[in-house]
């Protein structure tokens, strides 16, 4: 069975963005999630640029920081943004692989001709990291990075050992003081313009 797009109800659109919800179909269950596109009379038209979001752990694809990043992208950079729920997250209580479901969700998309397939970017936080490296070593995508510095969880050899093992020619490493929990606004920004350094350039 094909993996099929599901819109729920219609768009909600304020004028820059548009959110469209929606459910992907796939034959080993539902993928629940949230595509925001440009919106407004003056953007260009698709196929955009994408960034994958992937939220952290006890957050969900409408988490305030997938919002404030989704429309960050879509409304000031004309590049869409998905999110997906994480197992056990949101509105998905079954455990499917994410790799393969962030894969499915993409392919989806642009087979609708709503996204660019060669212009795709993955930004993962915390959960979303973990969850999301399997699926950028997969893609064969460069992978955008940022970390916190005083993690509390993650402690920093680890982090640079993982920095050492990512392949792409084009890392640099973005480190900024504060715990776990912690995302100075100049961080995310960081985060965000490498990001579009890379797909609108």
């Amino acid at each position: 069975m094909a993996d099929i797009v599901h819109w729920i109800g219609e768009p909600v659109a304020d004028g820059r963005v548009a959110e469209h919800r929606f459910n992907l179909v796939r034959e080993a269950g539902i993928v629940p999630g949230i595509l925001w596109l440009p919106g407004g009379i003056d953007h260009p038209r698709p196929p955009y640029p994408l960034v994958l979001l992937g939220h952290g752990g006890s957050g969900h694809k409408q988490a305030t920081r997938q919002l404030s990043l989704a429309r960050w992208f879509a409304g000031g950079w004309y590049t869409a943004a998905v999110a997906i729920d994480g197992p056990f997250h949101g509105d998905r209580p079954h455990h499917d692989r994410m790799a393969d479901d962030w894969s499915a969700t993409l392919n989806a998309l642009i087979d609708l001709d709503l996204v660019d397939g060669s212009r795709v970017a993955y930004l993962g936080l915390s959960m979303g990291t973990r969850l999301g490296l399997p699926y950028v070593a997969a893609a064969g995508r460069g992978l955008r990075c940022a970390v916190q510095w005083n993690d509390e969880l993650f402690p920093r050899a680890g982090q640079f050992e993982l920095f050492d093992r990512l392949g792409s020619p084009d890392k640099p490493l973005i480190a900024f003081p504060g715990t776990h929990r912690t995302a100075a606004p100049l961080a995310i920004r960081s985060w965000c313009e490498f990001i579009v350094d890379h797909l609108v350039a």
